[in-house]
């Protein structure tokens, strides 16, 4: 005979602590006797953990991470609307301006001059790159306002954002690295992939942020506005910056770029410039005292950057413009009230807005985009006609003006490859760049102790001994788990290179950025284009109709270069240009750019669950690693079935080796690594205990039931 009963251990009808929730007692109305060989096994387990879904991340414990990163711009104009009224003594730019300032005599430091027969490139060739135009002392800019940057746009590369500050000894200013960090949190718990995304992205967005050990949901604008006088601009984000701005007669070989309260300042160096200054404070600890790096130094023998006003008064010796009273058109003027009067500090905005992340779920894999920041088609070209697109972001191709062509340097090597570099596409105008994606996991993990004073310096595979390590500890971080491989986004190796004009190639950048891809798909889209050809067709009379322009094919072909600068009578070819001699054709684009996670995000760390109950042989209240271990069931995740219960059948038999009695039952569910899960509170395991046949002891003799049973017996 056969006795099977059916006990329901749920949570919510037991006792537990009040945080535990993977362990229970449930108390039974009256004693169970089980005797030995008694089956116990799981007839059905319901683990309750809320949100859990096939698509879902599960965080097993809270993650801090810091991100190590610096501001970049390009080297491009930086255009901006001019600021009063009137024309511009300059006709050729009526109604917008660049604002990246450098002198002549300090942008020659980009290039090595006279390198040799035949590859030469003089000083009068750096300034006609720089300003479409002769030589030009620093003066004669003043006086004419000649746009830097203006004929051909710039060569693109990225220019660090550094400052410039007071030594606290002598006074004297120096130039010191801007490293900023941002420290974000994924608290543990089960998340939709873009939920998790979305936590992400609101934090580097600045739409919440961490305040000790607490997320809160307050956009970092709304911050500002409790403690701070807040202009109306939504700029207090961690991946947006301000930069204080020169007025137009700045001259950075003659004067310091400090701000106006006289204090520090902001300037740009190029990639290579860069790479030494971060590489120097990282040994060393810092640059203030140091010779190499006192600014006035400093300046004459590399290129600094400088952003600079959209408006001339004509205090720096260059020619004011018409009307300055409406300079207070205020594009740069973003710093509140300090004391008791307006600071008016003219401050630029720098970093990007295009930072997201994502799950694609047609590629299968996270996306982190936008570290860089896109351009936006403007409203007018140089010429003021309407573009089409307007605020559209785009990527502008770039192509110069055929008489701008030397044909005695077409077998100049260094000079054609400048040409190539201001010929490359304009693909961003500034943005972020990560030194460090996961900061705390090297200072838990590494194994290699430089002893550099500025270890936050350092990119992620600079704390580990070889990639053996580095790939172990980066998969420890949350961009490991997301998918992201090492070699992706971690190690500087490879990191883009950047080229300064015939100086340097191939110069390392030393945080990972994005960019927005140039790809085959634009092609049909350029053909052809601002084709200056036309065609008056007739009539089988003779006579003319109407004039046929602008032309196109969209096919492989290649699009039109004009033949002269500034559109003297290639009007129709500067169509949504805003340079001088290159001809500006903007592409209309979809994706900002970015990086997709070659790996499928680990969903768990966890892959099953495992049950035991104090009610089995062997039972330990506090397992431990190497103990065994009497299971009830293992649960894996993988039978995931809806977003609140994972449901499982479990074949695991355990049968009693001796008599129990019961009046309570404990049940614990563990991780593998016997850890307590995080789970939610209505979880049940519902058991199923067969009872052994037994034969019932006879109450007569062996003789008389054997008569009974129609046995007989020989005596």
């Amino acid at each position: 005979m056969s006795n099977t009963i059916y006990i329901d251990a749920n949570r919510a009808n037991g006792t537990s602590g009040a945080t535990t929730t993977n362990e229970w007692v449930n108390k039974l109305n009256t004693e169970l006797l089980l005797p030995k060989g008694t089956n116990i096994q799981i007839q059905n387990s319901f683990i309750n953990k809320q949100g859990i879904t096939g698509g879902s991340i599960e965080i097993e414990e809270d993650i801090y991470e810091t991100l190590i990163y610096y501001f970049y711009i390009t080297e491009t104009p930086q255009w901006s609307p001019v600021a009063h009224k009137d024309n511009d003594a300059d006709n050729d730019n009526t109604w917008y301006r660049g604002t990246l300032q450098i002198t002549p005599e300090n942008f020659k430091n980009n290039f090595t001059e006279n390198t040799g027969a035949g590859n030469q490139i003089t000083q009068d060739e750096m300034k006609y790159l720089m300003l479409d135009a002769g030589m030009l002392t620093t003066t004669q800019i003043k006086v004419g306002k000649f746009d830097y940057f203006r004929g051909f746009g710039g060569s693109g590369m990225i220019l660090p954002a550094v400052k410039v500050k007071k030594d606290v000894g002598s006074g004297e200013p120096f130039v010191e690295t801007d490293i900023r960090t941002l420290r974000i949190k994924i608290p543990k718990g089960v998340y939709g992939i873009g939920q998790l995304a979305q936590l992400i992205e609101d934090q580097i967005n600045g739409l919440s942020y961490l305040s000790g050990e607490e997320i809160i949901k307050k956009d970092t604008n709304n911050q500002q506005k409790e403690t701070d006088e807040w202009d109306g601009q939504p700029s207090n984000t961690p991946i947006l910056s301000r930069v204080n701005t020169q007025m137009r007669g700045f001259d950075n070989t003659a004067q310091i770029a400090y701000d106006e309260r006289g204090d520090e300042g902001d300037i740009f160096l190029n990639q290579k410039d860069f790479n030494d200054l971060i590489e120097y404070e990282k040994t060393t600890g810092t640059t203030a005292g140091q010779t190499d790096f006192k600014y006035q130094d400093y300046v004459l023998s590399h290129p600094v950057y400088t952003m600079m006003t959209n408006f001339s008064d004509g205090s720096g010796g260059e020619t004011a413009d018409p009307d300055i009273t409406v300079r207070d058109y205020g594009l740069y003027s973003y710093e509140p009230r300090t004391g008791s009067g307006l600071l008016k500090v003219n401050k630029r905005l720098i970093g990007t807005t295009n930072f997201s992340m994502s799950y694609d779920t047609t590629k299968n894999g996270y996306v982190l985009d936008g570290l860089h920041n896109v351009f936006r088609q403007s409203s007018h070209d140089r010429f003021g006609n309407k573009t089409s697109n307007s605020g559209e972001t785009v990527v502008y191709m770039k192509k110069e003006a055929e008489n701008q062509r030397d044909p005695t340097n077409y077998s100049n090597e260094a000079f054609n490859r400048i040409r190539t570099l201001i010929n490359t596409p304009m693909t961003r105008d500034m943005g972020i760049a990560i030194i460090n994606f996961g900061y705390e996991t090297c200072i838990r993990e590494k194994t290699l102790n430089t002893g550099n004073p500025n270890e936050k310096h350092q990119r992620f595979g600079e704390y580990f001994n070889n990639d053996t390590e580095r790939n172990e500890a980066w998969g420890k971080t949350i961009w490991g788990r997301l998918g992201f491989k090492y070699n992706q986004i971690g190690n500087h190796n490879k990191f883009d290179k950047q080229d300064v004009y015939n100086k340097y190639s191939d110069i390392p950048e030393y945080g990972f950025t994005t960019n927005t891809p140039i790809d085959v798909s634009m092609v049909p889209t350029i053909s052809t284009s601002y084709n200056p050809l036309q065609y008056t067709p007739t009539d089988p009379a003779g006579q003319a109709g109407d004039k046929i322009q602008g032309t196109q094919f969209s096919n492989t072909n290649n699009y039109a270069r004009p033949y002269n600068r500034y559109g003297a009578s290639d009007f129709n070819m500067y169509a949504n240009s805003l340079l001088t001699s290159v001809v500006m054709v903007p592409v209309v684009i979809d994706a900002v750019g970015g990086v997709i996670g070659e790996k499928l995000p680990i969903l768990s760390k966890h892959g099953y669950y495992l049950i035991t109950s104090d009610i089995l042989d062997n039972y330990k209240d506090n397992v431990k690693k190497g103990d065994v271990l009497p299971l009830l069931g293992v649960v894996p995740k993988s039978s995931e079935s809806n977003q609140d219960y994972i449901v499982s059948n479990n074949q695991i038999i355990q049968v009693l080796s001796q008599d129990k009695v019961v009046n309570r039952l404990k049940i614990k569910i563990l991780n593998p690594d016997l850890t307590n899960p995080n789970l939610s509170e209505n979880s049940s395991v519902i058991l199923k205990i067969t009872l052994p046949n037994i034969t019932p002891a006879p109450l007569l003799p062996p003789k008389v039931v054997k008569q009974i049973i129609g046995e007989t017996e020989t005596f």
